[in-house]
């Protein structure tokens, strides 16, 4: 193989005769040396080499298809303290030298280009002194680059060491309890079962929260680790609560006996610890007494540990704990009745904004559907064991399309850029009454006697006994669905409607639009995005406020509209099973 090297070089080393030799490079912090065993001076890449019979040789060269760290000795005899001074003043170790392979032509002129045949770093010199000649002979060993590689860089996984790197990271905060195996190679849309929540008794004594700030984010790849317990400290003893999810504690009471095992061992932020052995039956932990009893599970006490001085809260002890040899399933979700922000009891690494979606085993949980919480939704507060998430739900808009007007026989179908023309015969059909006509005089064919870019009129029988925008959003035209413009602006004002057909929204809410076009003089960027529901109290539309107002009074904003909202729990319930799934993006970071 060439090796890179050029066809004049090529041509040079298959000669009969031909005048090798190499040249030398080494690199120190402030200045560099070039040397070559040529008999003349020769200048390459506007760096000259100096001739030197004081250079000896360097030991074979010994290339390999595997990584291995190649060593090789170059030596120089004869030599001046100026290099020696190098390698006894300066900063030789792991500073580079190159060897290149070269051919003078019968001129004496450098062939083009030598070939780089050794790039590494220097180590371990020898010096040998000759006091009466005033030379040394040096002798030095180099190592190709992949000495990087066998490099001990005095780290340790532990979180002492961590901190001094990345201060405020935790990731090692475990490290001296338990030693797990890290499975790499997941994927975009990784799973983690179960879940996990509990609640802190502190007896009137003041907590301090751990975990309660977001890590830097260093870690591998986020994890999701269901979690249970958590404790209170009291006089001479701890008392853990241990959470049950979907279950009644009423076949437990104050006093039983109970045998708990697969609790994992806890060190806190502090350094202080619980172990699993002053827990788990099958570590000689004993038998547990219930002190204390509510709704979703029990406390016991253990003595002590000497370590824990301090009331600690959170989340701890792992998804696989057993009492009297069956499964504690632990709270994964926790809904509160009236919020759409619900907790999920997780160990993760997960950020804020990022998305989070669940499988779960039920058909909802506090009153929101679980095929809504299979949708992606946004983490908008963490703790090293919960997430705060928002449940939202995107819809098109869907508005009520039919408008009447008092004492007119008129009937108004607000169609966004439709392409219907006068005198087209179009039926209606799923409509209810509106504004006093009957759903009977609206459901049937009719002709159109009047259009705009975004209305179709129609006669009907009836005359309408008030002005009213109605008909449901099931209204069909020619069995087609009927998309709507949900905007309604006024002039000279920054209050705007939006129709949307029982919204179920409230008066603080905050929502997201998106898709609408410019409407009322308004332009699209002051609608598409975030706002806060000012008035909900009509069924049918809410309003919000602008930070411009509208030089128009009209509907408008297009049919491809989009409304993201709340969706909001009816009941407050922990809800957990052992085949809940949570999903989360996995990166490396």
């Amino acid at each position: 193989m060439d090796r890179g090297s050029t066809g004049a070089f090529q041509t040079e080393i298959v000669k009969s005769a031909n005048k090798p030799f190499h040249l030398v490079k080494l690199s120190f912090d402030d200045v560099s040396y070039f040397l070559s065993d040529a008999y003349i001076p020769v200048t390459y890449d506007s760096n000259t080499y100096t001739p030197t019979g004081s250079f000896l040789a360097f030991s074979d060269i010994v290339e390999t298809n595997e990584a291995n760290i190649e060593t090789i000795s170059i030596s120089l005899s004869g030599v001046d303290t100026t290099y020696v001074n190098l390698f006894l003043e300066g900063g030789y170790l792991d500073r580079t030298v190159q060897i290149y392979k070269a051919f003078l032509d019968s001129n004496d002129a450098l062939v083009s280009d030598p070939l780089l045949i050794f790039d590494g770093r220097l180590n371990n010199p020898v010096i040998k002194e000759d006091v009466d000649a005033g030379t040394s002979t040096i002798a030095v060993q180099a190592s190709s680059l992949f000495v990087d590689f066998d490099r001990i860089n005095t780290r340790f996984t532990n979180n002492e060491s961590q901190q001094s790197f990345f201060a405020g990271d935790t990731g090692f905060r475990f490290s001296s309890v338990v030693v797990k195996e890290l499975n790499w190679g997941m994927t975009t849309g990784a799973t983690a079962s179960g879940g996990g929540s509990s609640s802190v008794s502190t007896q009137g004594s003041s907590t301090s929260p751990i975990n309660n700030t977001s890590p830097a984010q260093k870690s591998i790849f986020r994890e999701i680790r269901p979690t249970n317990p958590s404790f209170s400290l009291q006089s001479g003893s701890v008392r853990i609560h241990i959470n049950y999810a979907n279950r009644s504690t009423s076949n437990f009471s104050v006093g039983q006996q109970v045998k708990i095992n697969g609790f994992e061992s806890k060190t806190f932020d502090d350094g202080e610890f619980i172990l699993s052995s002053a827990i788990n039956f099958s570590e000689g932990a004993g038998t547990h007494a219930i002190v204390a009893l509510d709704s979703d599970g029990f406390g016991f006490t253990i003595a002590v540990p000497n370590t824990v001085t301090s009331v600690k809260s959170g989340k701890f002890g792992g998804s696989e704990i057993t009492v009297d040899d069956e499964l504690v399933v632990p709270v994964l979700i926790q809904t509160t009745s009236g919020s759409n922000s619900i907790t999920v009891n997780a160990d993760n690494f997960a950020k804020v904004d990022e998305a989070v979606s669940f499988n779960l085993e039920t058909t909802s949980v506090g009153g929101i559907e679980s095929r809504i919480l299979a949708l992606d939704h946004k983490i908008t507060a963490r703790t090293t064991d919960t997430l705060t998430v928002a449940v939202t739900q995107k819809n098109i808009v869907l508005a009520n399309p039919l408008k009447t007007t008092s004492g007119s026989t008129s009937l108004v179908i607000d169609f966004a850029e439709h392409n219907i023309a006068v005198s087209d015969s179009i039926t209606i059909s799923g409509a209810i009454a509106v504004g006093g006509v009957p759903a009977s005089d609206i459901n049937k064919a009719h002709t159109v006697t009047a259009i705009t870019e975004n209305t179709v009129t129609v006669v009907v029988s009836t005359t309408a006994t008030s002005t009213a925008r109605g008909g449901s959003d099931a209204v069909r035209l020619d069995g087609k669905i009927i998309r709507t413009n949900p905007i309604e602006t006024t002039a000279s004002s920054a209050t705007v409607k939006v129709h949307y057909r029982s919204h179920g929204l409230a008066n603080s809410d905050t929502i997201t639009l998106e898709g609408l076009d410019d409407v009322g003089g308004l332009d699209r960027s002051l609608l598409n995005k975030s706002h806060t529901v000012v008035d909900a109290s009509n069924t049918d539309y809410f309003t919000i406020t602008l930070s411009e107002t509208a030089t128009a009074s009209e509907f408008g904003g297009g049919g491809d509209s989009v409304l993201e909202r709340p969706v909001k729990a009816t009941s407050t319930v922990n809800y957990g099973s052992s085949g809940s799934r949570i999903n989360l993006p996995t990166e490396i970071r």
